[in-house]
């Protein structure tokens, strides 16, 4: 897949919907996933999530709603992996991007919602990390 473009990998749509609490819809339910635009629409305790993402693009769009503050909606290019991780302590969802320079985007959405996203290098140790 490298050598067309888009997304390397992708968080396949069981580990999606362990993650959002709700099932993704394809497009287009005869293509593969790879090809397709992926939606999913979740409502949480204190609002709602929508994400929608066509990996062979390298797009995609999330918004939340989420009180008490108010919604954010981010359309994102040049995404190149998605993948949902999931340990003991913590549960959510990894967006790293095709430029070098641009920082993972990470969301939680429990117990509450959570998005990080810094404008340094993705090194993890030195991030600048804000939290929306």
């Amino acid at each position: 897949m490298s050598g067309e473009g888009g997304m390397e990998f992708v968080a396949d749509l069981v580990s999606l919907e362990e993650f959002f609490g709700a099932k993704p819809v394809l497009e287009y339910p005869d293509l593969p996933m790879q090809r397709n635009s992926v939606k999913i629409e979740a409502e949480l305790q204190n609002g709602s999530v929508w994400f929608a993402f066509v990996p062979f693009q390298g797009w995609g769009e999330l918004r939340l709603v989420a009180k008490p503050f108010s919604v954010v909606k981010l359309l994102l290019a040049d995404i190149s992996h998605i993948s949902v991780r999931k340990t003991e302590e913590d549960h959510y969802l990894q967006i790293r991007f095709a430029r070098k320079q641009t920082s993972y985007l990470e969301l939680w959405l429990r117990p509450k919602v959570l998005l990080f996203w810094g404008n340094e290098a993705p090194s993890g140790e030195d991030a600048d990390l804000e939290a929306v």
